[in-house]
């Protein structure tokens, strides 16, 4: 058994990662940790951020939406309209 310390705000941060890395415990991903840096795993073996991953783009593809909707109304605001014969020579 192997023992060591951590603060509060450190062993937080480390339960999260574990949740976000799809390990049941702390103890499961030290372990997996440990068996990488032995040399007994390769890093993709690990459990990956798919989870974590999949809400940042998410997140991302939400902002965007919402950058497009507010550049439309802009663009809208800003575009002066035409005239039926500017429409008509368009044509």
């Amino acid at each position: 058994m192997i023992s060591f310390r951590l603060t509060d705000q450190e062993y937080e941060r480390f339960r999260q990662l574990c949740s976000v890395r799809g390990h049941g415990s702390v103890s499961a991903m030290v372990r997996a940790a440990v068996h990488h840096l032995l040399g007994e795993t390769e890093l993709e073996d690990l459990p990956p951020h798919q989870p974590e991953i999949q809400t940042r783009v998410a997140i991302l593809e939400s902002h965007v939406a919402t950058l497009a909707a507010a550049l439309a109304n802009i663009d809208a605001r800003l575009t002066p309209p035409r005239s039926d014969q500017a429409q008509a020579a368009a044509q």
